[in-house]
């Protein structure tokens, strides 16, 4: 997970901003009155300061666990996740900017979901759904449709960079023609010494 980081963060953010959030939201920490209008929430003790980019819409929005959302679920999750986005951003519109950008926390998000930040960060705060998130929404990120998952168990050089396989092939190729190129030097160099050589 450590060297996907890279993929899923941007450097330009390693400095800040930090947001203040709850690491322990879920419905049942969040009390609301009659008209569903938030009065209380509880359970603070797991709120700390973490990269801009963590922040991210609560998996829970349509009731499965975070390992659930594949599929069917995973469809109907992204339509809460859009709307709960939209909604954010009203809200978010009302307050001052961070960056000069009024929807700063709005566009991390939906750059999250669109990049795949949404999973590798719920990976690294659920160690019980890490290996099922990484398997259902990591992975295919970087491995190719023909690949087993069996494969991983050999090699994870699919986790370099996106489509490693092209960037694989183009490097493999640049070193035919590099070996091919110095052979052929060699080669010229070995005929002019004889040339030289015949003419003394």
């Amino acid at each position: 997970m450590k060297a996907l980081l890279p993929h899923f963060s941007n450097k330009e953010l390693r400095e800040g901003p930090f947001l203040y959030r709850l690491t322990d939201l879920h419905p049942s920490n969040i009390f609301v009155d009659s008209d569903w209008n938030i009065k209380f929430v509880i359970d603070l003790e797991w709120a700390c300061s973490l990269p801009a980019e963590t922040l991210r819409p609560p998996y829970w929005l349509t009731g499965c666990s975070v390992d659930e959302l594949t599929d069917e679920n995973l469809t109907t999750f992204g339509g809460a996740y859009e709307e709960f986005v939209g909604v954010f951003e009203e809200e978010e519109k009302q307050f001052s900017p961070i960056n000069n950008d009024h929807s700063f926390r709005t566009n991390l998000m939906r750059n999250g979901w669109q990049v795949g930040n949404f999973w590798y960060f719920h990976a690294l705060d659920s160690p019980k759904g890490l290996f099922n998130l990484f398997s259902q929404h990591i992975y295919p990120l970087f491995a190719s449709s023909s690949q087993s998952k069996d494969d991983f168990t050999r090699v994870v050089s699919d986790f370099w960079a996106p489509n490693v396989e092209k960037v694989l092939a183009t490097k493999l190729r640049d070193k035919e023609e590099y070996e091919r190129s110095l052979c052929q030097r060699f080669e010229n160099a070995v005929v002019s010494n004889e040339d030289q050589d015949s003419e003394h």
